[in-house]
């Protein structure tokens, strides 16, 4: 009985896991069209689908679908339909990105008892032109290492219905504000919904390593400003932070924080470190990682503190890509269950300056209230006197 169970579950499963993996998809995933008045578009669509005999419903959504024509509205499996898209001759349509959706949904049988008919949609983008003088721009520039050329780029797109002369220019400034170097393009002309990229190569040498700001100034009858920050990177890794107290007991782990200042993967990253006094010095090395660009970390090594007690020097070197950090500190290695008391002290010190505090404002609310009951009875025996 189990095993005819057994079965019928394992069939069930295997019927629930062929509807969970059924495909539909449509393709193009997305279509921009810049709008002209009057001006025809169509748009080829392929369904995608796993099940050749499976109904497919197709329809059109948004404020602009009265505009659109579909060749078909539905389908068995996969196939292909054409949008028609007609933006008629002085339609209203206000300025600015609009959105047609063209959905693609299986029409339910009666095995959908188990799931759910799927439904993708897709999107025609229609950009109306805005009257007058009008652009969109984009300013690209990544980070780079120090001594490298800088690819810079600089994107407009005309979304006014006049044609404009476009010049660019951009300005390259420190952390701190101050102009450090910069570019200018020649000028370009667009007529309405034609784009242009502006593109140049910028030199980093002589720039120190750091963080820096792009503003690109694009004149086109009117003014333009948009700025995008990047970063110089030297092959640097900093020590930002790490473990200055542990417990004498047995192995304790060390964590020594860490954060790469190069455009670029570090592999091998590694800290050797060593513990030291008068007396003592004891090594430890911890395991290596590999340290992505920019990118934070921490490296964790362990240290036996049975024989250590007390304030001890910290030396560590940490090791990458044939290059070294070197930093200096203290470290204090406290016998077990001293850290309560250190904790407890900490809290009673709290709790004493608290109930000072608190004696002293009753002391001045005491002394305050006589004051103010003389003032009161004084009030009194002057209207009785009336």
């Amino acid at each position: 009985m189990n095993i005819k169970r057994g079965i019928l579950v394992l069939l069930f499963l295997i019927y629930f896991c062929d509807l969970a993996s059924a495909t539909l998809g449509i393709s193009p995933a997305i279509v921009n069209i810049n709008y002209v008045s009057g001006e025809e578009h169509e748009i080829v669509y392929t369904i995608i689908s796993d099940k050749p005999n499976q109904e497919i419903t197709i329809s059109a959504s948004g404020e602009l679908a009265k505009y659109a024509t579909l060749s078909k509205k539905s389908s068995v499996g996969a196939s292909s339909f054409t949008v028609s898209l007609k933006l008629l001759e002085g339609a209203d349509i206000e300025p600015g990105e609009h959105f047609i959706g063209i959905i693609v949904k299986e029409v339910p049988t009666d095995d959908y008892f188990i799931g759910t008919a799927i439904q993708v949609g897709v999107n025609i983008k229609v950009f109306v032109p805005y009257p007058g003088r009008y652009i969109n721009a984009r300013l690209n520039i990544p980070d780079v290492n120090i001594n490298e050329d800088i690819p810079v780029e600089v994107y407009v797109i005309n979304r006014g219905k006049e044609e404009i002369e476009v010049d660019v220019n951009i300005s390259f400034l420190s952390e701190s504000g101050e102009e450090v170097g910069g570019l200018k393009f020649n000028s370009a002309i667009l007529g309405p919904a034609k784009e242009k990229y502006f593109r140049r190569f910028y030199n980093t040498s002589g720039l120190k390593p750091g963080r820096y700001n792009a503003i690109a100034n694009i004149f086109y009858g009117e003014n333009k400003r948009i700025n995008e920050s990047f970063r110089i990177g030297s092959l640097f890794v900093n020590i930002t932070n790490f473990t200055r107290v542990l417990p004498k007991k047995n192995i304790q782990k060390f964590y020594l924080d860490i954060e790469s200042k190069w455009n670029g993967n570090l592999n091998g990253v590694y800290a050797d470190l060593t513990v030291y006094n008068e007396t003592k010095n004891v090594s430890f090395r911890t395991p290596s990682i590999e340290l992505g660009s920019w990118q934070s970390a921490t490296l964790t090594g362990f240290l036996d503190t049975n024989e250590l007690e007390g304030n001890y020097k910290l030396k560590i070197i940490l090791n990458y890509a044939g290059e070294k950090t070197y930093d200096f500190g203290d470290i204090l290695i406290v016998k077990a269950g001293l850290n309560f008391i250190y904790y407890a002290s900490g809290i009673i010190a709290l709790l004493l300056i608290i109930i000072i505090i608190f004696i002293i404002i009753v002391r001045k609310k005491s002394l305050f209230r006589p004051r103010l009951l003389e003032k009161t009875i004084k009030r009194r025996s002057y209207k009785k006197t009336l």
